[in-house]
């Protein structure tokens, strides 16, 4: 892979981890990284999820009502799922 392909691969990968890509864009990654030796990188993605994290700023704890009423519907979804005890 050239230092163009590279450079352009790195541009795809950021753009689709950032805003998701278009299926012209889609198919010019797919070809991009069927021609690079390392296959699809997924640190773009882990950066931008990292980012977002970073800019939530301080969070509020969940209300019990809510916290409760999902540890419930939990317990009764893996209930539901065969050979699991709850």
């Amino acid at each position: 892979m050239n230092a163009r392909d590279r450079i352009r691969l790195d541009e795809l990968l950021a753009e689709q981890a950032t805003q998701g890509l278009d299926g012209v864009a889609a198919d010019e990654l797919r070809a991009l990284l069927e021609a690079s030796v390392r296959g699809e990188d997924e640190g773009f993605e882990l950066a931008a999820a990292a980012i977002e994290l970073a800019m939530l700023g301080e969070l509020e704890e969940m209300p019990a009502s809510v916290r409760d009423g999902l540890r419930v519907r939990g317990r009764e979804w893996a209930r539901s799922m065969p050979d699991h005890d709850v």
